[in-house]
């Protein structure tokens, strides 16, 4: 960000285009393009009439997404600025305008979906994916941004479009103010234009990339030109400091009390009310409580027995005994140093206490049920309204033990009053090979103890009977797997709809060439076709024996989306006389009919109906048909959800792993009333490893989905009182059970080069001014998730961090630190880190390299949103990644990332760490190390 662009001579008021032979993703080989400053602002209808455009320098040589060859259809893109806004016209040239589409007509639409160009732009020199803004335009003037937050109701930018015999022209004008917060310490902003061009299937930008039109690293630069307004601001580079050659090094025990940073005080989820009885001790779990259950009781029952028991031997304890409420009659006064459990009808002693103690049931506004957990020194209530809500209440009851010192067990006096608000809490899960363990083991670890109900499990990947052809091979489920790990989710509570899809997304029906008489495109298989009647032979033979398989489910989840995104629809000459809309609401009712005639209900995905021409024909469906409707985007309103309901529609809104669309999705849900909420999961068909290795933030987003969709209200995003991906891993790992080592800071002083503060007056942190830095980072001896880190002071004069050069960085900052001195065996390294820019997903931004007393090394790569996060990501701040953070003076979250490694080889010292960054623009940067002996 703060090296300064190199301009090439010829610089002008003008746009300027610069770009080498390669198309890889390195800096040098990004292109160029300088504005145009106007001093009026052009009309935007459309037309580019404007004398300004004429002017203004073209800039174009789009190239092909992937393969970076020149796209066979023209793009070309102008530029310009004034005081108020950014200016872009698009020429998009098509020898075919006859087959140009532009199906959506609302704003806010999946405009992207049509002929269509993307605008993104990063107000930054370093582009990050958390601060890019993208502006869609289709070839009918419909228009969607989507930015790093949310969509804010008074959004002024502009759009209009007009086709033409040769070419079709978009214009836009987008306010600076749009794009706020702006950088502070800028050389340039970057940006990249791109095309979505339907009739010759062509993906192309301005600025190649490999994949992904939002792969920052290869967004091109936007240069202000010298006039007499520049729309970024640049102060200077950072310096470094030298270190005090006296200053501790190497390994220092820590033998006093860190400060604890983040309260370890909460229930996920938030209850609806906590009552503290502060003055009161907490229960003692001894060897001689019982656990008392209803005088008639069921094998539900002692599933939440089992429950109970089960963290107390994870804690260290031992299971307790169990006797009926009858043994104890109706005296309340029995009721000493036990855990009573059930329902108030069926269990006297639970009446008795309950009315003796006023403990009350609350009662639930959305036809949920509810529970009470009371806990006073003498004995715990876990009663609730169904054996259900008892089992939420004995999840509560699990969090709230704690292990002691003296490895008693206990659990503070409390009364939760507590219901859900969404009946539907579900999880989206796809099938792989390792489906019964990996799954068998997120309901036990994960989903149950966060009180999900319900699992759309997607099929693809089943062996069936009817059709082994469509079995993969090298990785399918087996059928005899599914009814255990039905067996699994009963035990917990949890229902499990089958999902088939239908009638696109058949990669899986058409694998191997497989059954390829019935794809409505035989050239590029997806879609059955409609009019064809051995594709309902197909389609209903599977279904029917999910419906077997499954135990008879009350729904079936009968997919649906995004059947026409591959391949020709229509193609078949019968479905092309009836249209795709009627296809799509024909094919629809008659799956619904099979599924009625099996005595079982529909789902399905929700995004095809809101298009232009399918609203129209929803009044035809049957009204009892569960939309699933993803919407993935952050927003303060989701008015498809709107939409559904005013047609009669029972709905369950869908998020994905952005805990801003999380919270925000499940925040309006609640307020329009609809069923329920459901995370779903895109992954791809991988295994337990691949899946938790690959996709971390979409497993970290089960804790998150799961709280708010029992409490939408609690907590506010940026108030989360715990780390998403530490709760996951606590109990996913039992990381808590029994860790308890000795801790020494591995001093980092004398290799420190630059300050976490900044100023008005002066550069020491990155030049964002003073509080746009990480000077409210608590120094001295503090605790992180249990693991306490030595900060250095912030002060502007005193180097508190080691900063490694990189692409935006100054040539002063050395892309290496060597020799940081351990001389010690440990069996673990907890390092506080992250990086002064941001990088693309998953990009190796640097590398620790630990060197042991023999002579071998082991190196710990730094991957980027994995392990490291720049201190300034937005999406990772939210709750993901960051080990610390507070908000910075320009409104952001701000933070530091945490790694803690394992060490393969304990028994041998480990003499010394080396950090080293692989030059790109991230530059990571090192707080502080402690080991674990």
């Amino acid at each position: 960000m703060l090296k300064r662009a190199v301009v090439l001579c010829g610089l002008l008021c003008c746009a300027l285009l610069v770009r080498s032979g390669a198309h890889g993703g390195t800096m040098s080989d990004v292109p160029v393009v300088v504005p145009t400053y106007v001093g009026y602002a052009p009309r935007v209808d459309g037309k580019i009439s404007d004398q300004m455009w004429a002017s203004t320098p073209a800039v174009g040589d789009f190239r092909l997404v992937g393969s970076g060859e020149p796209a066979t259809q023209l793009t070309k893109v102008r530029v310009c600025y004034d005081r108020a806004n950014l200016y872009l016209s698009f020429e998009c040239f098509e020898d075919q305008m006859d087959r140009v589409v532009a199906e959506y007509a609302n704003d806010g639409d999946p405009v992207w979906q049509d002929d269509s160009v993307e605008i993104w732009v990063s107000p930054y020199a370093v582009a990050d994916a958390s601060k890019s803004h993208q502006f869609v335009v289709n070839a009918a003037g419909a228009k969607t941004y989507l930015r790093p937050d949310w969509v804010r109701s008074d959004e002024k930018w502009r759009a209009a479009a007009t086709r033409m015999a040769d070419r079709w022209v978009a214009e836009v004008a987008i306010p600076f103010e749009t794009l706020r917060p702006l950088g502070r310490n800028e050389t340039c902003w970057r940006v990249n234009f791109c095309r979505n061009e339907i009739p010759h299937g062509e993906t192309s930008s301005w600025s190649h990339v490999e994949r992904w039109f939002s792969t920052c690293s290869r967004f091109g630069k936007l240069v202000p030109p010298e006039a007499a307004f520049r729309f970024c601001t640049f102060r200077g580079e950072p310096s470094v400091l030298k270190a005090d050659p006296s200053a501790p090094s190497g390994l220092e025990a820590i033998s006093e009390e860190a400060v604890p940073v983040r309260s370890s005080d909460y229930i996920i989820p938030e209850p609806q009310e906590v009552h503290r009885r502060f003055s009161k001790s907490s229960f003692v779990i001894e060897p001689e409580t019982r656990i008392v259950i209803d005088a008639d009781a069921r094998e539900e029952d002692l599933w939440t027995v089992d429950e109970i028991n089960a963290a107390l031997v994870k804690l260290g304890g031992k299971a307790l005994g169990v006797v009926h409420s009858s043994a104890f009659g109706d005296d309340p006064e029995s009721a000493r140093n036990v855990i009573i459990i059930g329902e108030s009808a069926r269990n006297r002693l639970l009446r008795a206490v309950c009315d003796r103690d006023a403990v009350r049931m609350p009662r639930s506004r959305y036809g949920t049920g509810a529970y009470v957990l009371d806990v006073l020194p003498e004995r715990i209530v876990v009663a609730g309204t169904t054996p259900v809500d008892t089992y939420y209440g004995m999840q509560t009851l699990k969090q709230l033990l704690k292990c002691e010192n003296g490895g008693a067990i206990t659990v503070p006096a409390v009364n939760v009053r507590d219901f859900a608000q969404f009946a539907f809490r579900g999880v989206h899960l796809l099938t792989a090979r390792d489906s019964l363990s990996y799954i068998g083991k997120l309901i036990d670890e994960v989903l149950a103890p966060l009180k999900v109900n319900h699992i759309v499990l997607q099929t693809d990947k089943i062996a069936w009977a009817s059709h082994p052809e469509v079995t993969d091979q090298a990785n399918f489920m087996p059928r005899e797997d599914v009814p255990k790990l039905l067996e699994v989710a009963r035990r917990h509570h949890i229902t499990v709809t089958p999902l088939v899809q239908s009638p696109g997304h058949l990669e899986w029906a058409f694998r191997n060439g497989s059954n390829l008489d019935i794809a409505e495109d035989p050239e590029k298989p997806y879609c059955y076709c409609m009019s064809n009647p051995k594709s309902y032979e197909f389609i209903f033979s599977v279904m029917d024996e999910a419906i077997d398989l499954f135990g008879h489910p009350e729904y079936l989840h009968a997919g649906r989306d995004e059947f026409d995104m591959q391949g020709r629809m229509p193609c078949d000459e019968k479905c092309k006389a009836i249209g795709k809309e009627d296809l799509y609401i024909r094919d629809t009712i008659r799956i619904y009919e099979h599924l009625k005639s099996k005595g079982c209900k529909m789902m399905m995905w929700g995004d095809v109906l809101t298009k232009t021409g399918y609203r129209s024909r929803v009044g035809s469906l049957p009204k009892d048909i569960v939309i699933n409707d993803w919407r993935y985007a952050p927003s303060t309103e989701y008015p498809t959800v709107d939409f559904y309901r005013s047609q009669g529609f029972p709905v369950v809104g869908c998020t994905w792993y952005d805990p801003r669309n999380i919270f925000t999705f499940s925040s309006y849900a609640a307020r329009c009333g609809i069923e329920g909420m459901m995370q779903t999961t895109w992954t791809g068909w991988k295994t337990e490893y691949e899946t938790l290795h690959d996709h971390p933030d979409q497993v970290y987003a089960y804790v998150l989905s799961a709280a708010w969709a029992w409490n939408p209200i609690r907590p506010a995003l940026d108030a989360l009182s715990y780390r998403p991906d530490c709760v996951f891993g606590k109990l996913w790992y039992g990381r808590d059970s029994a860790r308890c080592p000795d801790f020494s800071a591995v001093r980092v002083d004398r290799f420190c080069n630059i300050s976490r503060v900044d100023s008005g007056r002066a550069i020491g942190w990155l030049g964002r001014g003073r509080g746009n830095d990480l000077r409210e980072m608590p120094d001295g001896l503090i605790e992180l998730e249990g693991t306490p880190f030595r900060i250095l002071p912030a002060r502007l004069d005193a180097p508190a961090a080691v900063m490694l050069g990189g692409g935006a960085m100054p040539d002063t900052f050395a892309t290496s630190v060597k020799g940081i001195g351990v001389r010690a065996k440990v069996s673990a390294l907890n390092f506080l880190h992250g990086c002064a820019f941001a990088a693309d997903k998953g990009a190796k931004v640097g590398q620790y390299v630990v060197h042991y007393e023999d002579g071998k090394t082991q190196p710990i790569d730094l991957i980027y949103a994995r392990n490291i996060h720049a201190w300034d990501d937005q999406s990772a701040a939210m709750s993901y990644g960051f080990a610390w953070r507070t908000r910075a003076q320009d409104g952001r979250l701000v933070g530091v990332s945490e790694m803690r490694w394992t060490n393969p080889r304990p028994d041998v010292r480990v003499t010394s760490i080396d950090f080293t960054s692989t030059g790109t623009e991230a530059s990571p940067f090192l707080v502080a190390i402690t080991a674990e002996n």
